[in-house]
Order: C-alpha cells, then structure tokens, then sequence
C-alpha cells in the first residue's frame, strides 16, 4: 500500500514497544514487533510506521496487527493484538532510511514514539 501521512501525533511516554525485525532485502523493507500503550486495548488500535529517509522526508506506513498469546507473558490480555508486521516494496522506498518511529493509533488519536535508528544491514 502507498504510503499516508499521519499529522496531529502527540509523545507517549506510556508506548511500550519491541523491534524483533528491520530489514531490507531485495523483497523490499520488512519491520516486525510489538508495541502498545499502557492499560489500552489493543483489538482496535491501529499500527503505523514512519520510515525517516535520508533525504529529510518521512513516510508513514500501516502496518499488520495480528493476535498473539503476548497478553500472557503480561498478565493482561488487552495486549493479544500488540504485534505487528509491515512489509513494504522496494519500489514504495525512494531514499535511504534513517530511523523509524512507530505510531498507535487509539480511539482516533495518534501517539508517536521516540525515534529508532533503522540497523545497519549486514549488522
């Protein structure tokens, strides 16, 4: 899917998210994990990611949410939907990508975290 453009994003310093995968291959950009705000629901959170390019633009894209069994390593089972995987073509990515933010979207607003640099391939 084309990227979109996701504006209005506030800081959350309540965001808890892990990056099990980022990577680029010929297949294109692949980005796996999970991320959730403290004591929501994630069934109906959106997921977004926002690939920072090397040239000062930004592109934000939707990722996958899928159930897991993560709820239990947490005691709490409003985290069952916190993963995500993103896969985006090579064609969709113009620039070099710097780092990544990831982006919930939660009953209509949108929550931003910190920045993470996109790793080194070969690391």
């Amino acid at each position: 899917k084309p990227p979109i453009s996701i504006s209005n994003v506030l800081n959350s310093e309540n965001m808890k998210l892990c990056l099990d995968v980022a990577e680029k291959t010929d297949d294109g950009i692949t980005v796996k994990g999970w991320s959730y705000i403290i004591n929501t629901d994630t069934r109906n959170q959106g997921k977004y990611v926002r690939f920072n390019f090397a040239d000062g633009t930004s592109s934000d894209y939707k990722a996958q949410s899928y159930y897991s069994n993560i709820g239990d390593y947490f005691k709490n089972s409003r985290y069952d939907y916190a993963r995500f995987v993103l896969t985006v073509k090579p064609e969709m990515i113009t620039s070099d990508i710097v780092s990544m933010q990831f982006i919930i979207e939660d009953n209509g607003q949108y929550y931003i975290s910190t920045t993470i640099p996109f790793p080194e391939q070969g690391e």
